[in-house]
């Protein structure tokens, strides 16, 4: 309140005057270029707040395609991935059943080889059982004396036979 005392009326007419007077001057010469700088500001901003929205639809459609390339490489690991089990399976499979098929050539070339030798030793026997019995009858044709002696004879050549069996 002491301020008001200390000015008077026709200072304060005074002030009120300049400040319409500066305000009828600004507006005349300033006015028009300020509001025109504001409008330019203003119309920049709204240009970069469109082209950040542009920038950040660019950004999701980006992801978006990064994204669907993410899941088509993933489809497609995973169906290569897939063959290659398959093929394993069927390459495991066939190296089992060709390894199956080894096995029973193998089993039957040994039944073979087995026969073979049987056959071997059968005949082999069969030819010393010949021959034994070939010695023993001419043994019992030229030592024909009596029932006695036969039975020693059968019995000695019942020996040799257990000898070499």
């Amino acid at each position: 309140m002491e301020l008001l005392k200390l000015l008077s009326a026709s200072e304060v007419f005074a002030q009120i005057l300049c400040f319409f007077v500066v305000l009828v001057l600004l507006k005349k010469f300033f006015w028009v270029r300020v509001l025109h700088v504001l409008d330019d500001r203003k119309a920049h901003i709204e240009q970069e707040l469109q082209r950040a929205e542009d920038v950040k639809a660019q950004t999701q459609q980006l992801k978006r395609d990064y994204e669907e390339k993410i899941s088509l490489i993933q489809q497609e690991a995973k169906k290569i991935l897939d063959e290659t089990k398959k093929e394993a399976c069927k390459t495991a499979e066939e190296i089992q059943k060709k390894a199956y098929a080894d096995a029973e050539t193998i089993v039957l070339n040994t039944k073979v080889s087995m026969q073979q030798d049987l056959t071997k030793v059968r005949q082999a026997l069969k030819d010393e059982l010949i021959s034994i019995t070939l010695k023993a009858a001419e043994n019992i044709i030229e030592e024909k004396l009596s029932e006695e002696q036969d039975a020693k004879i059968v019995e000695e050549f019942l020996s040799e036979l257990d000898k070499t069996a």
